[in-house]
């Protein structure tokens, strides 16, 4: 019999084997079990005793509400009030924490980050369909 550990792994070397698949099914579970999964999600990333933070971010849940008392819950990018859904800003090349932000700033920095040029086109672009 196999330890949690062992299923564990080979779980993990399976979903990496088997991406596209595994991403596949996953997505086709959300789809079915919307509500439940979106409700399994804010439990995952409130609950004081998760490591969710600690995992995917290195900073503890007492860090996280730190930054966000620092930062007075404004957002690290637009400045507006972060209210009560944010996310974790981290460089992906190191891994150190930036800040809090919304989720559709944090989105726009990941774009951005990867393709640094773009924002100098999407400012080109707009001025040229000015109206």
């Amino acid at each position: 019999m196999r330890t949690k550990e062992q299923i564990k792994e080979y779980q993990r070397q399976y979903r990496e084997k088997h991406r596209d698949k595994a991403r596949e099914t996953s997505l086709k579970w959300r789809e079915k079990n919307l509500t439940r999964s979106r409700e399994y999600a804010r439990r995952y990333r409130t609950y004081e005793g998760s490591t969710y933070y600690e995992d995917k971010y290195g900073i503890t849940m007492a860090e996280r509400d730190a930054m966000y008392e620092f930062q007075k819950g404004l957002c690290g990018v637009c400045g507006e009030s972060l209210k009560d859904a944010y996310h974790v800003d981290h460089d992906h090349t190191s891994g150190k924490v930036r800040s809090l932000t919304h989720g559709y700033c944090n989105l726009l920095l990941g774009v951005v980050e990867k393709k640094k040029t773009l924002l100098d086109k999407i400012f080109v672009y707009l001025e040229k369909h000015n109206t």
